[in-house]
């Protein structure tokens, strides 16, 4: 279900007179064509473009550039490889064009607040949605959104100065991670906290559209970014983070300063020496899991969000045990909650319950974990700022937490309704998802075969599916049916 802002238009006639009756004279009708074409079109996917006739008439398509899009005699557009094309509708004399760009499908994706981007099985970067602070990495986009004066409506290729074999997105902050093990991020860049690079847009007065490598000379096996920070993974196990020390969530004591900020430049080793994996960065505070499945939290805390059966405003500096000695295979971090699986699938969450996104029933805040209600067993699970989405073994999604209440930027949970949910609810459609994530106020899942779909607000172009509606309260597809 999409909300669409539309026009209308009223025709009315009028007669006037005493009851008699007089010749009227047969209105000129000027012809006319109109098209609607879908802006994105997914390699190996058909979607129907439209023509209304006025006066009516038969209308034959073509595409300028076969090779890359071709489209059917009853208008049905199917993309064959990435770039864009022309297709063109022509009726008597009449002619209407429409630019169709064809995107790859996906391997992988990443979610920031109001953009995302994905990474192809050949390691093309794409971005779309808001660039504020250059998170998508262009020099210039071309659409525009409400509240920003650069975005892109769908997945565009970014500017190819490197390849990445995984990317981490949250808030205005990406980052990404070469074949070789080397971190980079780029997008907002507060107080320099990534280190030097120029000013690319005000508010706010720091960003780079350029990825800036981690100091230190590192290796890594994985990078997860945080708001204004990073963490990141080394073969062996050890956990590095940089940028802004917040609320210790860097995990060690920072000596440097970006503005007004304590901050390092250079990773630094998380304090504790534990050999981690399943690194996840949340808004300020990171979870990592031992190789016995232990969870391990640190940085703010405020609302019991590292599980340590306290909260503390000042933050955890060092890696925390969660509370309760439950044993995990997957942990994620969110603003300002975490969720994490068991082996058999059970979902746990701690921190925050505002809306119920803890998914136990209630609402009530939690600094240790409480089960996840529902009895469903899932495979993967992520939080966005008031909502927790997880996938079960079969590929099904479900949601539960804020839904966007009374507001036309609604949709967060994809059940068809703004209605807020406290325990897991099917997200309509039933596609099977291979991937899930969650952002500040939407999700996205990716299936097997490299279609994306993302469903709630839609005003900074975050979904990707090529217009500017207000929502969507079900999963659109991007360039997919």
């Amino acid at each position: 279900m999409h909300r669409l802002l539309m026009g209308t238009t009223l025709l009315v006639a009028a007669a006037c007179g005493g009851g008699g009756s007089a010749a009227v004279a047969p209105v000129a009708v000027t012809p006319s064509l109109t098209i609607a074409v879908p802006r994105v079109v997914a390699t190996a996917a058909t979607l129907p473009a439209t023509a209304v006739v006025v006066p009516s008439g038969a209308v034959t398509w073509s595409s300028d550039a076969p090779g890359v899009a071709t489209i059917a005699a009853d208008g049905q557009i199917t993309g064959v490889a990435p770039g864009s094309t022309t297709i063109r509708a022509t009726s008597g004399s009449l002619t209407q064009t429409a630019t169709v760009s064809v995107i790859e499908r996906f391997a992988d994706f990443s979610l920031g607040a109001f953009s995302g981007c994905a990474l192809t099985a050949a390691k093309v970067l794409y971005c779309w949605g808001a660039n504020y602070s250059g998170e998508i990495g262009f020099t210039q986009v071309p659409d525009s959104c409400v509240g920003t004066a650069e975005c892109s409506l769908f997945p565009r290729v970014a500017p190819p100065t490197l390849t990445f074999v995984q990317i981490s997105a949250r808030l205005r902050t990406r980052c990404g991670l070469t074949a070789g093990g080397d971190a980079y991020c780029w997008g907002s860049n507060l107080e320099l906290h990534l280190g030097p690079s120029g000013t690319c847009g005000s508010p706010p007065t720091g960003c780079t559209k350029t990825a800036i490598p981690a100091l230190g000379g590192l290796q890594f096996t994985s990078v997860s970014a945080g708001d204004e920070f990073a963490c990141a993974l080394t073969s062996a196990g050890a956990a590095y983070c940089w940028g802004i020390n917040w609320s210790n969530n860097i995990g060690a004591t920072t000596s440097g300063t970006c503005g007004a900020y304590s901050c390092t430049l250079t990773p630094l080793a998380v304090s504790g020496g534990l050999v981690l994996h399943g690194l996840s960065v949340g808004a300020r505070h990171v979870c990592a899991l031992t190789a016995t499945g232990a969870a391990y939290c640190w940085g703010a805390n405020p609302n019991g969000e590292v599980g340590n059966a306290a909260t503390s405003a000042l933050g955890v500096a060092t890696p925390a045990a969660v509370s309760g000695g439950l044993q995990f295979t997957a942990i994620s971090a969110g603003t300002t909650h975490t969720c994490a699986l068991t082996a058999a699938g059970q979902a746990w969450c701690w921190g925050s319950n505002n809306f119920g996104k803890l998914g136990d029933g209630t609402v009530n805040t939690s600094a240790v974990p409480v089960a996840v209600t529902g009895g469903l067993a899932f495979t993967s699970i992520a939080e966005g700022d008031d909502h927790t989405c997880a996938l079960t073994a079969a590929g099904l999604a479900y949601c539960w937490g804020y839904n966007g209440g009374a507001s036309l930027a609604g949709g967060y949970l994809g059940d068809g309704t703004n209605t807020e949910r406290h325990a897991p609810t099917a997200v309509a459609r039933g596609i099977a998802f291979a991937q899930l994530g969650v952002s500040r106020n939407r999700s996205c899942g990716r299936t097997a075969g490299g279609a994306m779909y993302c469903w709630g607000p839609n005003i900074f172009g975050q979904l990707g599916v090529g217009d500017s509606r207000v929502e969507s309260l079900t999963p659109a597809g991007i360039g997919v049916p």
